[in-house]
């Protein structure tokens, strides 16, 4: 199958503005509620999709916004974050590095070829475009979650209009 990497810029765009309409008035100590055990809090989902974003950005040819370091709080199989503590990033920094994780996301599709999109790939898909679509619905997935934990907060959740 055959996808434009402009295409699959304009999935991730969407994705990028719908997760930042609905970050917008959370504070730290709301990204840190957790509305059940075994729940990931928004700290941590936002968290986790910079972290995600690495392998994103290395499939665009594009330098990571986090080291290992960081990403190691946030990493699939990390502990919930339901306080602060060790490792635990603040809010306002959590968004400000997703921003700058997508703008590099963006150099990186508008620096790619429709044939780059056909290279090997060593995550999920025997190609290129095959992991960024992976990562893409993986990025969906848990912008639906922070949607429904800030519904959770009392704070109505919105769509893109």
């Amino acid at each position: 199958m055959k996808i434009a990497p402009d295409a699959m810029l304009k999935m991730y765009q969407y994705c990028a503005d719908l997760m930042l309409l609905n970050l917008q008035g959370i504070t730290h100590e709301q990204s840190l509620y957790q509305p059940a055990a075994g729940v990931n809090s928004i700290n941590w989902l936002v968290g986790h999709l910079i972290s995600s974003r690495t392998r994103i950005l290395a499939c665009l040819g594009q330098p990571a916004i986090w080291s290992g370091e960081q990403r190691a709080r946030y990493r699939n199989g990390s502990d919930v974050i339901a306080a602060n503590g060790p490792g635990v990033m603040q809010m306002d920094s959590l968004v400000r590095d997703y921003r700058l994780s997508h703008e590099a996301t963006i150099i990186g599709f508008h620096g790619i070829t429709p044939e780059h999109m056909d290279d090997p790939s060593d995550f999920r898909g025997p190609t290129i475009a095959d992991t960024l679509l992976y990562l893409q619905f993986h990025e969906a997935h848990h912008i639906g979650q922070i949607m429904s934990v800030r519904e959770h907060l009392g704070l109505s959740s919105s769509w893109l209009t």
